[in-house]
């Protein structure tokens, strides 16, 4: 549940929101022993790319006082990829420094990178470690943040462990770290870290459709302010289901509940979770379409919460095999809740509703070209942060 970012410049395939937070974050099922494969088929174990764009943002700072600018980003990546036996190591990194014309001292860079070892000791007996982290620009959706500017930095560390039991049963265990830290302390969410533990059973069925269900607690605190320990306790349930080769839901529904030894204000709990339904119409066709509801704390120690529930629909067309269409619609409503009298943002609400369509080019195999464009617009009950945005880019990509 990372925090949606209204100026994020990704410049080849913005066409997902980012999410909200951190604290629920939905452990992978360790993948399957690898079936026989022609070696043929079996992608080159490092893959490098080179990456540069440039996009207009007409409302640098998503207010009602507009303020453009132009955006440059130049990238590198690699990627990593081996099998050795019942053993898979993955590792893809990527550097990317953006560039502003007029408001160069807005200029940033980032690191985002993934890191796993799907790990096997006996083919009943594997699981997973991992390491994610992501970065990406944000402005603070506070009233005493409004119009600052940071940069946020979300990680995940993992390690979690399955035994096949008899017939289709699975047993889980596992730890996770997971933090989403802004170098702006007025983000709403108060910049959380959380250690936690889970247990777990799965039911798979031959088909791929599964069934898995969690139960976590953690241990964390907030950035922001002292007196800040937490304590988080979960129940999620996820299902995979493969209606047919064409058709699949991936979802998960789950109950968090925030407890706060010291500040008992600021306690909350709700249910979080999502759905994606993917649906290929044809073979140049798709559509995926989803819901997501997400609980984030609020920045202040005098208690709150932000609740958060999205809609999208992405259709993509393929018309050639070299050429593709996408689209994304989006609506997101944001609720504060229990937010102490005097603060700024005490009863607020907002809708983001925001659209995106985006062409793809590959004209020979190494090369891919993009052009996107998206439109946002922001109603608050809360004055000051309604805005309008439209926003146009060009991005290149090279694989070798």
């Amino acid at each position: 549940m990372k925090k949606q970012t209204p100026v994020h410049t990704a410049l080849l395939a913005a066409i997902c929101a980012v999410p909200m937070s951190l604290h629920a974050q939905t452990v992978a099922a360790p993948e399957a022993p690898p079936a026989p494969v022609q070696r043929e088929n079996i992608d080159p174990t490092f893959q490098a790319r080179a990456l540069a764009g440039i996009e207009h943002d007409s409302n640098i700072f998503r207010s009602q006082m507009k303020r453009s600018d132009e955006i440059a980003m130049v990238g590198l990546g690699l990627k990593f990829d081996k099998r050795i036996g019942l053993q898979r190591f993955l590792a893809d990194a990527e550097v990317n420094r953006y560039q502003h014309r007029d408001l160069s001292d807005l200029s940033y860079n980032t690191l985002n990178y993934t890191a796993a070892w799907n790990w096997s000791v006996t083919p009943r007996f594997r699981g997973v470690a991992r390491a994610d982290r992501r970065q990406y620009r944000e402005l603070p959706d506070t009233a005493e943040g409004f119009g600052q500017v940071g940069v946020r930095t979300d990680r995940v560390e993992l390690v979690e462990g399955l035994y096949e039991l008899d017939g289709n049963w699975r047993a889980l265990a596992g730890v996770t770290r997971t933090s989403s830290e802004s170098d702006n302390l007025l983000s709403y969410d108060a910049n959380p870290t959380v250690r936690s533990v889970s247990v777990g059973a799965a039911y798979e069925a031959g088909t791929g459709s599964s069934i898995t269900a969690r139960l976590r607690r953690g241990d964390g605190e907030y950035k922001a302010f002292t007196q800040s320990d937490f304590r988080d306790d979960e129940l999620e349930v996820a299902v995979k289901w493969q209606f047919s080769p064409r058709t699949s839901l991936d979802s998960r529904v789950g109950y968090l509940r925030r407890s706060h030894d010291q500040t008992p204000v600021r306690d909350f709990s709700g249910f979080i979770g999502g759905a994606t339904l993917d649906y290929e119409l044809t073979g140049k066709t798709r559509i995926q379409g989803g819901i997501s509801r997400d609980l984030a704390s609020y920045y202040l120690a005098t208690g709150g919460y932000v609740e958060s529930t999205r809609f999208f629909i992405a259709p993509v067309w393929k018309p050639t095999a070299q050429t593709a269409l996408r689209w994304r619609v989006q609506h997101e409503r944001r609720e504060f809740k229990d937010i102490a009298g005097g603060a700024a943002d005490q009863g607020r609400n907002d809708t983001i509703n925001w659209a995106q369509v985006g062409f793809e080019w590959e004209p020979r195999r190494p090369v891919l070209l993009s052009a996107t464009l998206r439109n946002e617009r922001r109603k608050s009950t809360v004055a000051l942060f309604n805005y309008r945005a439209t926003v146009v880019g060009v991005a290149a990509k090279v694989t070798f």
